[in-house]
């Protein structure tokens, strides 16, 4: 296969660094995974491949890699919001630098940081109101005069309703 010896190389890499162990403490400690990669000398995909496909307990050393990275993003936000700033430029490059760090640590940790998932995303539905402001939406805006004998006049759009003394129409029967 002529991906092996660089598989083989790189994987030798990671064992002369300390391990997988060194590498997830480096993860903790706010490196990122393009960062490991390139250390390694391997692309990011490849390095995320190797971490995927791992055993159990490597899986949950990359979780609890990720928690500590995502608390490492929440502190370093909280220090770009605590530093002096001056101008209203600083202010806003700080306060979208700060946001996503926050965005990054629920990604990461989505249990502490992340947003819940419990809560419904809009106020419950209700048909019998729906109905109600389509009848308002449907209604005319202002009602029709009414003729010299008291009774309105016909709207121009809609069903025509049967004047008193006029019987319905009957329906056409083929």
């Amino acid at each position: 296969m002529p991906g092996t010896p660089k598989r083989k190389a790189w994987l030798a890499k990671i064992r002369d660094t300390g391990g997988w162990a060194a590498v997830l403490e480096k993860r903790a400690a706010g490196a990122t995974w393009g960062v490991l990669a390139a250390e390694i000398g391997c692309s990011r995909t490849f390095f995320r491949f190797m971490m995927n496909n791992g055993s159990e307990k490597l899986k949950e050393a990359i979780a609890l890699a990720n928690q500590e990275y995502a608390e490492h993003l929440a502190e370093e936000s909280l220090e770009i919001v605590d530093a002096e700033m001056t101008t209203r430029e600083e202010i806003d490059q700080a306060k979208l630098r700060a946001a996503h760090r926050r965005w990054l640590a629920g990604v990461y940790d989505r249990e502490k940081f992340g947003d819940p998932k419990d809560q419904p995303a809009s106020a419950p539905l209700s048909i019998g109101a729906l109905h109600i402001q389509a009848l308002i939406q449907a209604a005319p805006r202002s009602l029709p005069q009414a003729d010299g004998d008291g009774t309105p006049r016909q709207l121009s759009s809609g069903p025509s309703v049967p004047a008193k003394n006029e019987q319905p129409a009957s329906p056409v029967s083929e």
